[in-house]
């Protein structure tokens, strides 16, 4: 089966355009019969990211928690092999950031619907093994709940939740101590690591001009006063980390990490 224009470059809008590339791992990129024929041919599997839209300081776009989503689900479908990335939820639970203007929020049970319906639906054509990929924190704690119902409701299809978000962090923080980066600087929202990676992803929309230091204490120690005050009241500005600090190399590795360690946890959840 033939590729028609060769890979797509990851972007914040995947859909095609006049004389865009067509990406073969992406669902949406595709025609009916032309998923029908990968399905028939081993395609069984399918990444879902689940992002967010919400504010990241005074310099990341809103999309940036859903670009990575992408970017992220591409990168492991392509590695993976015969696996799809499903349209992202570019819109998730963010109340937290409700302060701060252009973060659009689902309610909890609205996420996990239509969680429950993108499974449902690709099980229903074929799909037997669900990957759920979160990008943003606010999304793990609705997941983590509807998990056990989840699987119920789609099964013999397999739902795979790989990683909790301490693990994601601690990913990133392990690349940062290589370079000297503290933790407090690295951040967990609209930082250093998020800086970096918007910086190799979509550098034209990170306004590194506007880039300011927000919350830059160890975050972990901190979940208490985020969760007993506002997002404003604990970082002003709305960052967790200090951004000026970031960088597009680094931002590459950070990316490679990932990609390396979701692969890799994947590969041996397929082969339960």
């Amino acid at each position: 089966m033939g590729l028609r224009q060769g890979f797509a470059a990851p972007g914040c809008n995947p859909s095609p355009v006049e004389g865009a590339a067509v990406d073969p791992v992406a669902l949406e990129h595709l025609t009916s019969p032309e998923v029908a024929a990968r399905v028939a041919a081993g395609w069984t599997t399918c990444l879902i990211p689940i992002g967010s839209n919400e504010q990241h300081g005074p310099h990341l776009p809103t999309m940036t928690d859903s670009a990575y989503g992408r970017a992220l689900g591409e990168r492991v479908a392509r590695a993976l092999g015969k696996a799809f990335v499903a349209p992202c939820i570019a819109v998730g639970c963010s109340d937290h950031h409700m302060e701060f203007p252009g973060t659009i929020s689902l309610r909890r049970e609205t996420l996990q619907a239509v969680v429950t319906d993108y499974c449902r639906t690709l099980a229903q054509h074929g799909i037997t093994d669900l990957v759920l990929l979160p990008t943003h924190g606010g999304n793990f704690p609705p997941l983590e709940a509807m998990l056990a119902d989840l699987r119920r409701a789609v099964a013999p299809a397999r739902v795979h939740y790989l990683i909790d978000l301490d693990t994601a962090f601690d990913r990133f923080y392990q690349v940062a101590a290589k370079d000297g980066i503290s933790t407090g600087v690295a951040g967990a929202h609209a930082g250093e690591v998020e800086t970096s990676i918007m910086l190799a992803l979509h550098g034209n929309l990170v306004q590194m001009d506007k880039a300011a230091p927000g919350f830059t204490g160890d975050y972990r120690e901190a979940r208490e006063d985020f969760k007993n005050k506002t997002w404003k009241q604990v970082t002003g500005n709305g960052v967790v980390g200090d951004p000026t600090q970031g960088d597009r190399a680094r931002g590459q590795r950070y990316i490679d990490t990932d990609v390396a360690a979701t692969v890799a946890l994947l590969k041996e959840a397929l082969k339960r």
